[in-house]
């Protein structure tokens, strides 16, 4: 299989470089192929194990299934999770609402008060619950 037919056969579901992106991003997360690795060739090396797993997860994108479900994982404020279909997937938007929040609550004081004053907490249970939690109430952020 090469690259290019691999992003090819997404183009009916999203652009160019978004199909590009979701086959490296595959690619490296769960064959652990680097971009150079891709150019080189190296899927074309890749074990009869690895090709018929490779397949699969395309016909699973091909059906518009999220690549976050295909390879299982999530990555959310600087933590993975496991994800599978079932399973809110965090968006980074979400990640980005939670920072905006706590640096507009308080502007002019450090981040890491903030976050201990005014209750940004987020809880990581096995790498597969997060819970995000705001709160003005000190009492109720150390009892999280």
């Amino acid at each position: 299989m090469k690259y290019e037919t691999l992003w090819h056969r997404l183009t009916g579901i999203y652009d160019t470089d978004e199909a590009k992106a979701i086959v490296r991003w595959m690619l490296d997360v769960r064959f652990g192929l680097s971009l150079t690795d891709i150019v080189c060739g190296k899927i074309d090396e890749m074990s009869e194990t690895e090709q018929s797993e490779l397949e699969a997860m395309m016909q699973r994108l091909e059906k518009a299934e999220p690549v976050q479900y295909v390879v299982g994982i999530a990555e959310f404020c600087g933590r993975t999770f496991h994800v599978e279909p079932g399973v809110l997937i965090p968006r980074p938007e979400t990640g980005e609402l939670c920072r905006w929040i706590v640096e507009s609550i308080a502007v002019g004081t450090d981040t890491v008060l903030k976050t201990k004053l005014f209750g940004l907490k987020v809880r990581h249970f096995n790498n597969s619950c997060l819970l995000i939690a705001f709160t003005r109430s000190i009492h109720a952020l150390f009892s999280m």
